[in-house]
């Protein structure tokens, strides 16, 4: 697609690169899941808050464990202050535990550089949308004016999240302590692990975060039957279908890239090994499909009455495919 080259102002070139990104041409937001077939679904508005999820704050919140820093003040010596990755969860207050320590109203970083970050570890690769900030709580005037987000799959190999026109974008932060401030991303990003890199700040680096998305997953299945890491073997091909020519495609490292082909019946997919990322026909159901992404294996079903269509790629009314 090339709606951003019949564009005729900066408005309409952002605003076409963010469809483009975010529905066309994106690997989570697939085609098949552009159906709103007997579902009850108000406006697009609607639809996007459903993949406004907390992950940090609030009773879903990760464990404490999952929240690790680059630095923290004072290396989180102080017997008497707790200064560390924990207490960067959005909202939190400062206050005294039970046995007297002061838990800090925010994560402080020992040094004021622009190496420091707050990282967090989700429990499976999960679609984030944005970042909301706070600063410090109770005390200082300290807070974040400026930060850049990177995210990763395996937390090991980081990207930074880019914008309009950039691949690195820095997000404006907070003006005060207390005030949430979000910022969305021009395109969604799936991540397993996510970094808040501060590049300027107001007296110290001090902040609270959470992110904004939804778990990689649909339904109303559990997480764990929803979610299998691919290390079989064996063949894809159904009985009777002949599979297409698998080739390399420029861009992939290397990995086989099944051809989109109209009309022409693919493998199904038992496992994603191997495969790049995109939406399959199911080797179990006719009334679903899977998703691949990172290896990652996601069961996904279709509205009720519904087949899946592998010619496009679809939930539809049959299937020559799937029947």
């Amino acid at each position: 697609m090339a709606l951003h080259r019949r564009a005729t102002t900066s408005e309409l070139v952002g605003l076409a690169e963010y469809i483009e990104g975010q529905w066309i041409d994106d690997d989570v937001f697939t085609h098949a899941s552009w159906t709103v077939f007997r579902q009850s679904v108000r406006t697009n508005n609607d639809v996007e808050d459903m993949c406004r999820k907390h992950f940090l704050s609030g009773p879903d919140g990760v464990a404490d464990s999952s929240l690790t820093a680059s630095s923290t003040y004072k290396n989180n010596s102080d017997p008497k202050h707790d200064y560390g990755p924990s207490r960067g969860r959005l909202n939190v207050t400062e206050v005294k535990d039970a046995s007297g320590m002061t838990l800090i109203g925010g994560w402080s970083a020992d040094k004021n550089d622009v190496h420091q970050f707050i990282e967090v570890k989700l429990q499976g690769p999960t679609v984030i949308r944005g970042v909301v900030t706070q600063g410090r709580n109770g005390c200082c005037k300290q807070w974040v004016t400026k930060y850049r987000v990177l995210y990763s799959h395996d937390c090991v190999n980081w990207k930074p999240v880019g914008g309009p026109n950039t691949n690195d974008a820095f997000f404006k932060g907070n003006s005060d302590a207390d005030t949430p401030e979000a910022k969305m991303f021009q395109c969604p990003v799936v991540a397993m692990c996510v970094r808040i890199n501060p590049l300027e700040w107001n007296n110290h680096i001090s902040l609270r975060f959470d992110l904004l998305g939804c778990p990689l997953h649909s339904g109303n299945t559990s997480a764990k039957s929803q979610v299998t890491i691919a290390t079989g073997s064996g063949s894809l091909t159904p009985a009777g279908v002949t599979a297409p020519v698998i080739t390399p495609v420029p861009g992939t490292g290397g990995v086989p890239v099944r051809p989109v082909n109209h009309g022409v019946k693919r493998q199904c997919v038992k496992q994603c090994k191997g495969m790049a990322p995109g939406v399959y026909q199911s080797c179990d159901t006719c009334d679903g499909y899977v998703t691949c992404v990172w290896g990652f294996l996601y069961r996904q079903p279709c509205p009720p009455g519904l087949k899946w269509n592998d010619n496009f790629r679809v939930c539809d009314f049959s299937s020559t495919t799937c029947p």
